[in-house]
């Protein structure tokens, strides 16, 4: 995909524009018939709007989504977009992390403040 969006980067640079892609992960909020699996989520609290309960997200799987997001960063800078925005808002799985309500873990990623954001502190190195 990277030719591909090379092209449209290079259409908005040759109009003089800059342009900016946006990264995000659903987690709860995935539809299991889409993905063809659970959803997965820091804790395994049932989606309001969906009724969709989402399966507990294991530590290195946190640790491959957080790869992933790096990777699918590096490949938005080689397809030559002038920056990267991470979704961790309207209730995406970062913004799943960050919350009290949707985390409930017991581990380093849970609990206080400072654990919650451990999963988006690993994209301001």
């Amino acid at each position: 995909m990277i030719a591909d969006l090379q092209k449209l980067t290079n259409l908005f640079h040759g109009n003089d524009t800059r342009i900016i892609a946006q990264l995000n992960h659903g987690g709860r909020q995935c539809s299991p018939e889409i993905i063809g699996q659970t959803p997965l989520s820091p804790s395994s609290v049932k989606d309001w709007l969906t009724g969709i309960r989402p399966r507990e997200i294991k530590t290195e799987e946190i640790e491959e989504t957080i790869q992933a997001f790096a990777d699918a960063a590096l490949r938005v800078k080689q397809a030559g977009f002038d920056g990267v925005q991470l979704n961790a808002a309207h209730g995406y799985l970062i913004n799943q992390f960050l919350s009290a309500r949707t985390n409930r873990r017991k581990d380093e990623w849970g609990g206080s403040l400072q654990n919650r954001m451990r999963f988006k502190a690993f994209f301001s190195k």
